[in-house]
């Protein structure tokens, strides 16, 4: 590092002149312009001063921080905004940039450290030479970049990406592990406290830092300043053969050196703020203000700029939104400062997303909701033989063939169409094993309602964890293969998706933001005990699937699926179908099913449940006094067949404690010892069985399955 300790130039007349400029400028135009802090404000507003009163000389010193990157002792053109170097250096000037230089030291170690591995990594092989795959609105540089030193990757996964992307973060998630579990192979310093992204973050460091040693010294008096995986150099040097010396060091790791555009210079000028004068370009201002308002907004609170592009808004900062409509100018004059000022322009005070079907425009507030896509395919007619297919041979199928069930489903879909802006406050539980068509039938609400509305998932945690954007802005909620652990530990969770106005919206690194609730919750399980439903509620439906068809039982709903003319056919069906006064969680409304009765049932205590269904059963095998009307069974014999019941019912492990013998006690039973025939004097409870399971039903509220009317 002693090659490259110290730098050392002047700045020309034209440097000069723009290290003025910056020093000029205020905080307010900093802000706006480069969205820059106060503290880093001042903080290059010092290294600048510094410079300028030293005759606009630059001393720059750096240090190695052992086996980690070279940073400034103090602050240095390393710490400056990429766009001010720009202005500063992109006319005399270099930048040499190794080419995503922390996925191809991945590569690198991946086939150099961990041959035997390397299979079971090839998306981190692929994106190290074709990263632009993988981009997206959602999903950029620095989101991948960000996953390699995240302590950890699989909380980015989130079913709105593509598969793609989320199986790439699984595999920088074992890449993690991977390195970590080796740490011996890199001669590092770690930190035993650094969780793994950060030692995988170290790794690379070392790698970068010992190429940019092996470079630097051949160049170093030409040096202009120092970045963390590259650097600038004066172009009075041979580019040619620069880049022929840094690329041979290169190859040793896999990585490109290249000669990178700087970005554009920024304006560092005030530009004027141009009055609305009706006697200049009137004409030319009204007729570009019409176009230009056609994709283009302000909302007021909070203060973001909008452009629409491909059908969806794209949200800016000032300083952005200039740059992305710098195109439009009236005789070399920004169009952006003339509108700014107009009374007239397209505003609203508040971005929103409400489900509404009326034609009744909101001109105080943007609604990003655009209706149902599936509008706009086919005409409204509605084939009788499609939904046919879809009512009788799916939705009947899913609720056990009771029809009373199946007429619920219907107008449960339809309120959803036809009102999506009401909640419905009711979720809907389906009970069956997999193969039935649960997911085909959401396959085809999701072709009706549209992709963006539904979020499909089969971890609870994805939507009940601390981050939950996936909810924001969704009309159906499917939950897939929900355990008993998952319903009842979050029992409330599920209440307040299903029951209140309101969510708060947590984004990682972003404030809680609160907003409308018009979810409809669909839960998919074969747990006996799924869900927590008390005595008095309100919330749930819940149906058994019948069993699993042949495969062309399913045939014709596959085409459905596919079929927008179809898929149009059943949104007219739901549109239009009368629901007369129907509200789903209106108690008159409501369906209860046997599955619902059983799952209630089955809420209670185990040892309850256990107790009524062992006197139903098989109370009779043991002792009765005639005389008496009296059973009398072991304490043990009971704890024997209440352990063979959490078995056989799925139970979670557990216990058979004490209060047990306090229950039966509640419920009538007598502790006694008693010698009945041959058998040694024991203990024993004895209990009237009729008054005991009158006692259960009255006092637990057991509904026998054969008395619910269905």
């Amino acid at each position: 590092m002693d090659n490259y300790k110290k730098i050392s130039f002047t700045y020309d007349e034209e440097q000069r002149i723009e290290v003025d400029k910056i020093l000029k400028l205020s905080p307010k135009v900093i802000k706006k312009k480069f969205g820059w802090d106060d503290n880093y404000y001042q903080q290059i507003k010092r290294l600048f001063t510094k410079q300028k009163n030293n005759g606009y000389k630059v001393i720059d010193d750096y240090r190695d921080k052992g086996n980690k990157r070279v940073f400034g002792k103090s602050t240095t053109l390393q710490s400056v905004d990429n766009k001010i170097l720009s202005n500063l250096f992109s006319k005399n000037t270099y930048d040499i940039d190794m080419k995503n230089a922390s996925f191809r030291i991945i590569k690198h170690i991946l086939t150099r450290k961990f041959e035997d591995k390397v299979g079971e990594f090839p998306l981190l092989i692929d994106y190290a030479e074709n990263r632009e795959n993988y981009y997206s609105n959602l999903c950029d540089k620095q989101f991948f970049i960000s996953s390699i030193f995240c302590h950890n990757p699989l909380f980015k996964i989130n079913a709105s990406y593509s598969k793609k992307v989320n199986d790439l973060l699984k595999e920088i998630s074992q890449f993690q592990k991977l390195c970590s579990a080796n740490l011996n192979l890199w001669n590092c310093d770690f930190n035993p406290d650094n969780h793994i992204g950060k030692n995988v973050c170290q790794i690379i460091f070392y790698y970068e830092n010992k190429l940019l040693q092996e470079i630097i010294p051949s160049f170093s008096q030409h040096i202009k300043y120092l970045k963390f995986d590259g650097f600038g150099i004066s172009n009075d040097c041979d580019l040619e053969n620069l880049l022929s010396i840094a690329n041979k060091c290169g190859d040793k790791y896999g990585i490109e050196i290249l000669n990178k555009e700087f970005p554009p210079p920024i304006l560092l000028d005030e530009p004027p703020m141009y009055a609305v004068k009706e006697d200049i370009h009137k004409d030319a201002y009204d007729a570009m203000k019409i176009v230009f308002e056609e994709n283009h907004f302000i909302i007021k609170n909070p203060l973001t700029f909008y452009e629409i592009y491909e059908g969806k808004e794209i949200a800016y900062n000032k300083q952005n939104f200039l740059d992305v409509i710098a195109t439009y100018q009236i005789d070399d004059e920004p169009f952006f400062y003339r509108w700014l000022k107009d009374e007239n322009r397209r505003e609203y005070q508040s971005y929103i997303w409400t489900p509404i079907l009326s034609n009744n425009i909101d001109s105080v507030n943007y609604n990003s909701f655009k209706g149902f896509d599936i509008e706009k395919y086919g005409d409204e007619s509605i084939d009788k033989e499609i939904v046919n297919e879809f009512l009788e041979k799916l939705i009947l199928l899913l609720v056990g063939n009771e029809k009373n069930a199946q007429q619920y489903i219907i107008k449960f879909i339809a309120h959803m169409i036809q009102h999506p802006e009401l909640l419905a406050k009711t979720a809907l539980v389906f009970k069956g094993k997999q193969g039935v068509g649960k997911d085909l039938f959401m396959d085809i609400l999701e072709g009706i309602i549209g992709v963006e509305y539904i979020h499909r998932d089969g971890k609870m945690e994805n939507i009940s964890g601390t981050f939950n954007t996936s909810l924001k802005n969704k009309l159906i909620i499917q939950l897939n293969e929900v355990s008993g652990k998952d319903g009842h530990f979050n029992k409330e969770t599920l209440k307040d998706l299903i029951t209140v106005d309101r969510l708060n919206i947590r984004e990682m690194r972003k404030d809680v933001e609160t907003v409308k609730n018009y979810m409809r919750l669909f839960l998919f399980t074969n747990n006996i005990n799924a869900i927590d439903i008390p005595f008095d509620d309100r919330r749930y439906c819940v149906f058994k699937t019948g069993e699993k068809q042949e495969r062309t039982y399913y045939d014709a709903l596959h085409d459905i699926k596919k079929n927008k003319s179809s898929l149009k056919s059943l949104y007219n069906y739901f549109k239009n179908y009368d629901l007369g006064d129907f509200t789903p969680d209106d108690p008159k409304d409501r369906v209860i099913t046997l599955a619902y009765t059983q799952l209630q049932n089955t809420n209670r205590k185990p040892f309850y449940q256990f107790l009524r269904d062992f006197l139903e059963d098989e109370i009779k095998e043991f002792q009765y006094i005639p005389k008496k009307n009296l059973h009398y069974i072991k304490m043990k014999t009971i704890e024997n067949h209440y352990n063979s019941w959490l078995y056989i019912m799925d139970y979670d492990t557990v216990s058979f404690p004490k209060v047990n013998k306090s229950i039966m006690t509640e419920l009538g039973a007598l502790e006694v010892r008693a010698k009945i025939g041959n058998q040694p004097t024991t203990r024993y409870f004895s209990l009237v069985v009729k008054d005991m399971i009158t006692k259960l039903d009255i006092e637990h509220k057991f509904v026998k399955p054969e008395i619910i009317n269905i």
